[in-house]
């Protein structure tokens, strides 16, 4: 996971550079540029780093919070219309299926979702 600050020179002059939170290719969270909130996705975003320059900041939990942590809690719908929570890191899920069998669907799907490997 990196904090990367845009220091892209546009042409001109009017679009800002945001500092992005970045997961690989995904967009966890951004900071806009003059501002000290942080806007946090419900699901993590494409993110284009083509055509564009960044220097990596040090990343900081009292600024960025726990945005890393809410990305790896997923949730499944499951085939009778119930909604289960998936925790792509501990590999867990709470439906009966994962509580008998210690494995079920719902895991895979979320690791497809999120293009992860549980």
């Amino acid at each position: 996971m990196k904090v990367l600050q845009e220091t892209t020179k546009w042409k001109q002059g009017t679009q800002p550079n945001h500092v992005y939170l970045v997961d690989g290719d995904k967009m966890l969270a951004y900071q806009p540029w003059g501002t000290g909130t942080v806007v946090h996705f419900d699901r993590a975003l494409r993110f284009d780093q083509a055509r564009r320059k960044f220097s990596e900041l040090v990343f900081d939990h009292t600024v960025w919070g726990d945005c890393a942590q809410q990305q790896h809690v997923v949730h499944v719908a499951g085939s009778n219309g119930a909604v289960y929570t998936v925790d792509t890191v501990s590999a867990t899920c709470t439906c009966t299926g994962f509580r008998y069998r210690g494995s079920c669907k719902h895991l895979a799907i979320a690791a497809q979702e999120s293009n992860t490997t549980i």
